[in-house]
């Protein structure tokens, strides 16, 4: 039998429940005296009005664009804790799948070292000879990179899927060779290390890089530009167009 502290719990939840699917707001805070500003991008749209904005192209004191957009990449970079991968990854642990008509998936795992592996694949059609053009591909807050080429792991894959998902297969079908990134916090990549994961998969990941100075966007960034230095390298066996 439930207590009468759980039934109470209960009874909010669902009157809750049913606010919410009625669309009526549900706020149980009392309203903030008038001039109060509580929300937190309060503040932030606040500062916005007296930022100095000095990578503002207005405010270069220079006229070469050139220098600007030098400039403007390495602060992005340094607010980010982007660093620009050094050396090529070697791809380990190579196989290949057969996907429909004339198109193969060749997949690899990039060894980048310091405890990271990049799973890459490469989606291409069997019947063109190179140099063929290049296409990354990349999947955002989602289940993972196996909706580019419209595999479906989980229930929701098949609706994904159907609004036009598998960017890979499309590439792929106009003549390019398909990159495939799996991206840090999802799929092959989601967290299976730490013992009481968030429910979001990337906020563990976001707050941990931020204490070593770098952020989830500078860490995904740097994962491109080492498959982008793969690709160069030559290690996957085809002939690609590059610029």
């Amino acid at each position: 039998m439930l207590s009468p502290t759980r039934m109470h719990t209960l009874a909010l939840a669902l009157k809750r429940r049913i606010r919410r699917n009625l669309g009526v707001p549900h706020d149980p805070y009392p309203s903030p005296p008038e001039g109060v500003h509580l929300s937190p991008s309060a503040r932030h749209f606040h500062d916005y009005g007296a930022a100095p904005l000095r990578l503002s192209w207005q405010n270069c004191e220079s006229e070469n664009a050139t220098e600007w957009q030098r400039n403007a990449r390495a602060k992005l970079a340094e607010l980010s804790g982007y660093c620009k991968p050094e050396q090529t990854p070697e791809a380990r642990h190579e196989t290949t799948h057969k996907i429909a008509n004339d198109l193969i998936r060749k997949n690899s795992y990039l060894r980048m070292g310091g405890g990271r592996d990049i799973p890459v694949h490469l989606i291409f059609d069997t019947t063109l000879s190179g140099p063929l053009p290049v296409m990354i591909c990349l999947q955002g807050t989602n289940s993972g990179i196996h909706l580019s080429w419209g595999e479906v792991r989980l229930p929701a894959d098949v609706e994904r899927i159907a609004r036009g998902s598998p960017n890979a297969l499309q590439a792929a079908a106009r003549g390019y060779v398909a990159v495939a990134v799996e991206q840090s916090c999802f799929g092959e990549r989601r967290e299976r290390s730490l013992a009481k994961p968030s429910r979001d998969p990337c906020i563990d990941a976001a707050n941990h890089a931020l204490l070593l100075g770098r952020t989830l966007l500078g860490e995904r960034v740097e994962d491109v530009s080492a498959v982008i230095n793969w690709l160069y390298g030559g290690g996957h066996g085809l002939t690609l167009d590059f610029p």
